[in-house]
């Protein structure tokens, strides 16, 4: 499983960094993700053609996130 770093400021203006796997991205993620394409695509559509790395990349470009090795 692959996991993703995300480098943000918080309120403070200090830095937060938050390393998520694949796994917590979809919880978070997958079900606005999955509503948000079936309103634009349709929901036969969005079945048809994406899967949850869809989903991912999308995240992953959305919030600039890099690739984390976890050893």
């Amino acid at each position: 499983m692959k996991h993703y770093r995300i480098v943000y400021p918080d309120q403070d203006g200090e830095t937060v960094v938050e390393v998520l796997s694949e796994a917590s991205i979809l919880h978070i993620w997958h079900k606005y993700w999955y509503e948000k394409m079936c309103h634009k695509f349709g929901r036969d559509y969005v079945d048809k053609n994406y899967t949850d790395q869809d989903c991912i990349s999308d995240w992953v470009v959305g919030n600039w996130a890099s690739i984390f090795p976890v050893t």
